[in-house]
């Protein structure tokens, strides 16, 4: 249907309806988009303004069929309307249940994190308890070992009780000084190294039996079996002085008063015989012998440059 024709139906229309008073609607659809198109003509020879385009309203329809249309159109409305409603629904009810998941998910971490957390504080409990039982044994043991004495007077400080019972390296001091007393054994602390490689952390027993803990120089300490030898040697010298002490008692026995005087105070005189030389001033560093026909010629020498000279055994000279 040409456009030119619709146009002029509807400048006929409209040309019908002008002598009346009354308004009327016009309606058409659009044949591009389809969409539903209304004008109001109004009459009384009322000039009405109508699209001189006629691709706007290429298809005239009855008030019928716009009703129809509407009403379609609504009942899209309503089912799209419905639709939306249906899918928001679901969306919230998504959400809701997404929601009421993670709560769960949420309530359920919780609560591990509290089971873990119990576990975790039980565990330690029982580790204290196991501590604490092996700090009580521990410290039956090593009062056992040291003593009451010793225990309470170092106030049950086991760390230190322990390092005087189980460090077996034990050395000595070998001069006095300040602290101890010579001889005195102390037990060297190797794992704990200062910075003066002269220098030894110890500890030992002082005489109210308390456990001391000090650095001192190296100097002053010597290994047990280095202290064991001293003193047997200490011993041993003790033995032959007093078994020349003895026989010395003994051979002065048989020699006069005054004689037995003049030795004792260290006195020399001609005539005297070497063992009599040797009851008074001592074993020479050296003898010097000479053997003739003369007989037998000794110079003894003595130190700071002191010589006694026999002849056969009888003092004849000195030089001091």
């Amino acid at each position: 249907m040409s456009k030119y024709f619709i146009l002029f139906l509807l400048t006929v229309f409209l040309l019908a309806v002008s002598t009346s008073s009354h308004a009327f609607t016009l309606y058409w659809k659009d044949g591009h988009t389809q969409e539903l198109k209304t004008m109001i003509v109004k009459g009384d020879n009322a000039e009405c303004q109508v699209p001189k385009q006629g691709l706007w309203f290429d298809v005239p329809i009855t008030k019928i069929d716009v009703e129809k249309t509407l009403e379609s159109k609504k009942k899209e409305e309503d089912e799209l309307k419905a639709r939306e409603e249906a899918e928001e629904a679901r969306i919230a009810a998504e959400e809701k249940k997404k929601l009421e998941e993670e709560k769960i998910k949420e309530q359920k971490r919780q609560e591990e994190e509290r089971l873990a957390e119990q576990k975790l504080q039980k565990e330690e409990e029982i580790k204290k308890e196991e501590e604490q039982k092996k700090i009580e044994a521990e410290e039956i043991l090593y009062r056992k070992k040291v003593g009451e004495k010793i225990w309470k007077a170092n106030n049950g400080d086991l760390d230190l009780i322990k390092l005087w019972c189980d460090d077996k390296d034990f050395m000595r001091l070998t001069y006095d000084d300040i602290y101890k007393r010579e001889g005195d054994r102390v037990k060297v602390l190797l794992d704990y190294s200062t910075t003066d490689q002269n220098q030894y952390e110890v500890i030992y027993l002082n005489p109210e039996n308390k456990i001391i803990r000090e650095t001192i120089d190296g100097n002053l300490l010597e290994t047990e079996a280095s202290y064991q030898e001293r003193i047997r040697e200490q011993k041993r010298e003790a033995r032959e002085k007093a078994e020349k002490r003895r026989a010395e008692e003994k051979l002065l026995s048989v020699f006069p008063a005054k004689i037995r005087k003049d030795i004792q105070n260290h006195k020399i005189w001609l005539g005297m015989t070497a063992e009599m030389a040797k009851l008074s001033w001592g074993k020479p560093e050296q003898i010097n012998r000479d053997v003739g026909p003369w007989g037998v010629h000794e110079q003894w020498v003595y130190g700071n440059d002191q010589y006694l000279y026999f002849e056969n055994d009888v003092l004849t000279s000195w030089q001091d």
